[in-house]
């Protein structure tokens, strides 16, 4: 039985474990995208588990972007890329899956803190809302349709609102020192899994 990591550049900190964990080529896991992506998961067993990351990338672009283009209300913006999640999640290929939603850690650090970074996309300011709304949005969602979640927020969030720079790996993702809190939390999730997940922890610590 493995655990199947799709969506965005976000599960890349999974890639270097092994079994359980199999981390998919990349999509461009915006709201939109992701549904007209069709059926995603058509390869995968039905027995396997599934690990949906997807979020991040219409808090840094996409929300703003929407929001500069049409001067539309952004509450109003959110409210309609959290409904494509909704459109998505709700459809008859994820039915009965056993799937959990690795939902969006804090914005990126402030570019004050290393001036090598820059901010990308939505200013951090902005960005910073946006998460906090999308994080707590995306939890409710994963309640509204019985799956799992994932969150390490309360575990890396810094006093900026950003994510604290020992966890991050660049502007925007999570660096290999986040993977014992997100393996501790995936154990938690699906724990018929549990050892074989925590092999992997003692695996990327030694």
């Amino acid at each position: 039985m493995l655990i199947h990591l799709l969506g965005d550049s976000h599960t890349n900190v999974f890639r270097p474990l092994a079994a359980p964990f199999k981390v998919h080529p990349n999509i461009a896991a915006c709201a939109h995208n992701i549904v007209k992506k069709g059926n995603i998961v058509k390869d995968i067993p039905a027995e396997d588990k599934i690990i949906f990351s997807f979020g991040e990338i219409d808090c840094r672009l996409h929300i703003y972007y929407q929001f500069l283009k049409t001067r539309r209300p952004i509450t109003k913006i959110i409210e309609e890329t959290i409904d494509f999640y909704r459109i998505f999640l709700g459809s008859q290929e994820l039915y009965q899956r056993d799937l959990a939603i690795l939902n969006i850690v804090p914005a990126g650090a402030w570019k004050e803190n290393n001036p090598k970074w820059r901010d990308i996309g939505t200013p951090f300011e902005v960005k910073n809302i946006l998460h906090t709304e999308v994080h707590y949005l995306l939890n409710e969602m994963a309640r509204q349709f019985n799956h799992k979640i994932i969150d390490i927020w309360d575990f890396v969030i810094d006093v900026s609102g950003g994510t604290k720079l020992e966890y991050r790996d660049d502007e925007v993702h999570l660096s290999k020192a986040a993977l014992p809190i997100l393996l501790l939390k995936t154990a938690e999730v699906f724990p018929e899994l549990k050892e074989e997940i925590m092999k992997a922890n003692d695996r990327t610590n030694n």
